[in-house]
């Protein structure tokens, strides 16, 4: 899919990625993947209170879910992960999952 949506510095966009209709009361984790899905929420720094305040979240709970989405392939990047990265800050290279088996997630964030 990367190939189809370039690389996040440079994108492309040839199509967009968007999660809708939702339950109601629906889990942490879908509504922050929900939230990564959109374009414009990829490919730049967010600080981690716009984060909380965004999504009503604790920071425990962020910091699971972001666990959770790394390991379903999302490439969420933090300081951890990239020194570039402003400490308390996420970065999500794109809006979906990568789905090469090559991709492996092993770092913590």
């Amino acid at each position: 899919m990367v190939g189809l949506y370039g690389h996040f510095a440079e994108p492309k966009r040839k199509f967009t990625v968007k999660l809708e209709n939702l339950a109601p009361n629906v889990d942490n984790l879908s509504m922050i993947i929900k939230f990564f899905t959109l374009f414009d929420n990829c490919g730049r720094n967010i600080p981690t209170y716009v984060l909380l305040q965004s999504l009503g979240v604790s920071k425990e709970i962020l910091e699971s879910c972001i666990r959770q989405m790394r390991y379903l392939r999302y490439d969420l990047r933090s300081h951890l992960t990239n020194s570039r990265i402003p400490e308390n800050h996420y970065f999500c290279a794109y809006p979906f999952p990568e789905l090469s088996a090559a991709y492996q997630v092993k770092k913590p964030v």
